[in-house]
């Protein structure tokens, strides 16, 4: 599958504004990743949350170098990874992914 044809539902209300919604009321129609993307960069523009920033960056395939990190979003990020167990299809899907679970990079990898 070519990368242009992946589409994501992108949250119209931030969930760290609203909290958890498991309604589709609040999702977008399939959109792009660079549409996805913009979206997070303008969120961030706007309200200045990390979460956005870090969304923005990831969706573009660009470093988190320089990320802003704080001490309550480090914590946030923690919290909110607590006690969870990937389901097996989400662990497959990693298997996929250079960098994830074990994968080792070539020495030209490296370079790069």
């Amino acid at each position: 599958m070519n990368s242009k044809d992946v589409k994501h539902v992108h949250h119209i209300q931030p969930k760290y504004l609203i909290g958890v919604d498991n309604s589709t009321d609040n999702l977008t129609p399939p959109i792009s990743v660079a549409l996805h993307a913009a979206l997070h960069e303008d969120l961030y523009e706007h309200l200045g949350n990390t979460e956005d920033w870090i969304a923005w960056k990831s969706l573009l395939g660009q470093s988190l170098h320089g990320c802003p990190f704080t001490p309550e979003v480090l914590a946030k990020m923690s919290k909110a990874k607590l006690g969870k167990t990937l389901t097996q299809e989400h662990k497959n899907k990693l298997k996929g992914n250079k960098g994830a679970l074990g994968y080792k990079h070539t020495v030209e990898e490296k370079r790069k």
